[in-house]
């Protein structure tokens, strides 16, 4: 699982059981994007993905039925990051707290405006772990569901109806790449 890591995204398994309808709408999803570093990164526009570019982390518009962002670094599960006083108070150590501000900060830069979410949604996570320690699945998808509502780019994270989560290994960058797609009611 070493080495370098393809940014092209090969279309999940429930692609497959679409309508084609659906099908052909989330298709765009899944095609290459530009390699980290480039300028600008190709996003899908209204009427197709001509090619245009929208900014070095732009975010598609809610209204194409998805949005797209990435986070940057480790991802640190919060269930071993909590502490709770004499009093019973539950507040974030203080090492997660600066990760999670951070992240809320690539998050903003992505997201000027957050769509604030309120729909059934699909989460598409590919995580790539910094190390080679063992993750706990459920720890990260929750520290990632906590940016997102916190973040307010979705209105409540119990709207995240459906996952598909790939996680690989890549030192020289960690990341969390990140697609919110509509749930369709078929």
């Amino acid at each position: 699982m070493g080495g370098k890591v393809s940014r092209c995204h090969k279309p999940p398994s429930f692609l497959e059981n679409m309508s084609p309808g659906a099908k052909a709408a989330n298709q765009h999803l899944f095609r290459p994007t530009k390699p980290e570093g480039a300028e600008g990164r190709s996003i899908p526009v209204q009427g197709g993905d001509q090619g245009r570019t929208a900014g070095k982390n732009a975010v598609s518009m809610p209204e194409m039925g998805f949005v797209r962002l990435t986070l940057k670094g480790q991802i640190r599960g919060g269930k071993n990051n909590m502490g709770v006083t004499k009093s019973g108070i539950h507040f974030p150590r203080r090492n997660w707290a600066i990760w999670r501000d951070d992240m809320l900060r690539q998050v903003r830069e992505q997201v000027p405006a957050p769509p604030r979410l309120d729909l059934p949604l699909k989460a598409i996570i590919h995580y790539w772990a910094g190390d080679r320690k063992r993750r706990d699945v459920p720890a990260i998808l929750d520290a990632i569901w906590h940016v997102l509502e916190r973040s307010e780019v979705v209105a409540d994270d119990s709207l995240i109806k459906s996952v598909d989560f790939v996680g690989a290994y890549n030192k020289e960058l960690p990341r969390a790449d990140i697609i919110l797609v509509r749930l369709h009611p078929e």
